[in-house]
């Protein structure tokens, strides 16, 4: 999940390293060029999950700033 204070670093960073200012949230966490990783937003999972005809939800976990996303077939 990426909460506020890491979007917030995110904007840093991308302030510092291009020198300019940038609140998209796909140029500041763009993909991995070699893994893949993708950071997707909850909103994200809900529109694409939806849009193939999933019902969505979602529970908190114990574990820090994570999430289980469960979608199922209507």
């Amino acid at each position: 999940m990426i909460t506020p204070l890491r979007y917030l670093k995110r904007i840093v960073k991308y302030l510092i390293i291009n020198r300019k200012i940038s609140v998209s949230f796909y140029e500041l966490f763009p993909p991995d060029g070699e893994s893949g990783d993708h950071y997707y937003r909850l909103d994200d999972y809900y529109f694409m999950f939806q849009a193939l005809g999933y019902t969505v939800e979602h529970y908190r976990t114990n574990i820090r700033n994570s999430l289980v996303i469960i979608a199922m077939k209507k």
